[in-house]
């Protein structure tokens, strides 16, 4: 069921790696002094992207770790994502939230970083994913994702890049990416909210997903075969 991880072959400047800097630098003036700053930033955050495009980026998945779901999420400020999430009126924001308080039969967590290519090829196709579902209603499926070693100001980026309408958290210190194995990115999690003792893991899938509807099927299937 894991797919191997396709390896990234095209040049960093393509695949969109300097969204953060293209963020920074619009609010920074013309002026000859600011120009020469802004050819230092381009330099500097280049070199880092060219070192890091995400946690294990090209790599297969290793089915062998195990994951650990047992980790804390901020609740979001939105009042509609903390809907969306199904959160019941006592969780606020400036709490935080384990993945059983999410209420849904299925919830799907995609592990991805901003800087890992495949992620960024990706995104509108998980967009199209999340609309599937939504479109679907039964059975009830949430979507989220996990910015592995992003800061809440790049998870921030990302989404606004892309125009990501789930939540999305901060996973900065690597500590959840950790816990499920340190799986390259993206990496997909299903979980069956409605597991006995608790949520079970029913489904995974690492590398890109292909065409949205057939995998929107596969986790359909995997759900009805659990």
């Amino acid at each position: 069921m894991n797919a191997m991880r396709h390896t990234h072959n095209k040049p960093l400047k393509n695949s969109k790696s300097y969204l953060v800097l293209s963020y920074k630098i619009r609010a920074i003036g013309l002026t000859k002094e600011t120009q020469t700053m802004r050819r230092i930033i381009v330099l500097f955050v280049l070199a880092i992207c060219v070192v890091f495009t995400g946690p294990k980026a090209g790599r297969a998945a290793d089915t062998a770790a195990p994951l650990n779901l047992d980790f804390r999420l901020p609740v979001p400020e939105d009042a509609g994502q903390r809907s969306y999430l199904g959160f019941k009126p006592g969780l606020k924001f400036g709490d935080t939230f384990t993945l059983d308080k999410v209420k849904a039969d299925i919830l799907v967590i995609e592990i991805f970083s901003m800087y890992c290519p495949i992620c960024q090829r990706e995104a509108p196709k998980i967009n199209e994913l999340f609309e599937a579902i939504r479109a679907a209603g039964s059975p009830n499926i949430r979507l989220m994702g996990i910015g592995a070693g992003n800061s809440a100001y790049e998870v921030q980026v990302f989404k606004d890049s892309y125009g990501i309408a789930f939540p999305l958290f901060s996973d900065g210190s690597f500590k959840i990416h950790k816990k499920i194995g340190e799986r390259g990115t993206p990496f997909f999690i299903a979980l069956n909210q409605n597991a006995p003792q608790g949520h079970r893991v029913f489904f995974t899938h690492s590398g890109d997903i292909g065409d949205p509807d057939l995998f929107f099927k596969k986790i359909l299937d995997a759900w009805e075969e659990r």
